[in-house]
């Protein structure tokens, strides 16, 4: 839509404000959101307007005591694997998916096979796992199922989908060939409605070759990530792009977890141990499987509409 249909729905949303009716202000809110002629440009609308104040609460969950969280480290270099400090937030504190720079962050995930799959490890490669519990419950922020507008929750699938998507990298060049070589050239305008009305498994796929050819993709996770963590300062659940089982592209039994500092004091070290990387997959190998599945799908779907 043209710059001026934006500014006729912000002044809307304004005189919707001034009214106080709390169900008008809700759709003129998103109303804005969608005044985009793309998906894309859905992500910078969001982002403008939680900047200046008008926020969209996509819910929240609870990381109850007793869960255990996994962190995956390479043996490129000699540590010592039982030393918890070895184990704490990076202390260069560079800007990672979830952290600015100078932010201290820790990231986790619930399960050790996708904080293998999510280092992009090698078979017969050795690597170190760290286990963790949670000592308290700790509710953090993320993109859940919304229950409300619809429109809501396809935006809570493109959020989350453009959080977790992969970003390209030294240790990922290999993937990266395969959904290169998978998409081709993809425009902003091939982020369709069936991708993001259906919880596509690739959407997040789609989205890593779309916009992380340059270094400013982390850049607009963390403006995502500040959105969440204004409301939700203990840390943020997002799902893992190689796992979006549960509610697809949103809500993942196999979930990432990243913990700021009020979140890291409510969890303690348990152990490590020092593995050899034996299973029959790597992460790109995952890749290769989710687009031969996503392929059989469609075709089906096809042969059943014809039928």
């Amino acid at each position: 839509m043209e710059e001026n249909e934006f500014k006729t729905r912000f002044q809307s949303l304004l005189d919707a404000i001034k009214t106080g009716d709390s169900s008008e202000i809700e759709r003129k809110k998103v109303n804005l959101l969608f005044t985009a002629r793309c998906y894309y440009e859905v992500i910078f609308n969001y982002l403008f307007l939680e900047k200046i104040g008008f926020h969209f609460d996509f819910g929240f969950d609870t990381i109850k005591k007793g869960t255990l969280l996994y962190r995956v480290r390479k043996l490129d270099k000699p540590f010592d694997i039982n030393d918890k400090k070895e184990w704490g937030p990076s202390p260069s504190k560079r800007e990672n998916r979830a952290n600015k720079n100078n932010e201290t962050a820790m990231y986790f995930n619930v399960m050790p096979e996708i904080c293998e799959l999510e280092t992009h490890l090698n078979k017969n490669e050795k690597y170190a796992i760290a286990k963790y519990e949670v000592k308290e419950d700790i509710v953090v922020g993320g993109y859940f199922d919304f229950k409300g507008d619809k429109r809501l929750h396809m935006a809570g699938v493109l959020f989350n989908s453009f959080l977790i998507a992969p970003s390209r990298g030294e240790n990922n060049l290999e993937m990266f060939k395969v959904l290169d070589n998978h998409y081709g050239k993809l425009n902003i305008e091939d982020i369709t409605d069936e991708d993001v009305n259906n919880n596509n498994f690739d959407l997040p796929l789609k989205l890593a070759v779309l916009v992380t050819k340059d270094d400013t993709y982390y850049h607009l996770t963390n403006e995502i990530c500040d959105a969440l963590k204004r409301y939700y300062p203990n840390g943020i659940r997002y799902s893992s792009c190689y796992a979006p089982m549960e509610t697809i592209g949103i809500s993942s039994n196999f979930y990432n977890l990243v913990l700021y500092e009020e979140g890291i004091k409510k969890i303690s070290f348990v152990e490590a141990k020092e593995l050899v990387y034996n299973q029959k997959m790597t992460s790109t190998d995952m890749i290769k499987i989710m687009f031969e599945t996503i392929d059989k799908v469609k075709q089906n779907k096809i042969i059943n509409e014809r039928c």
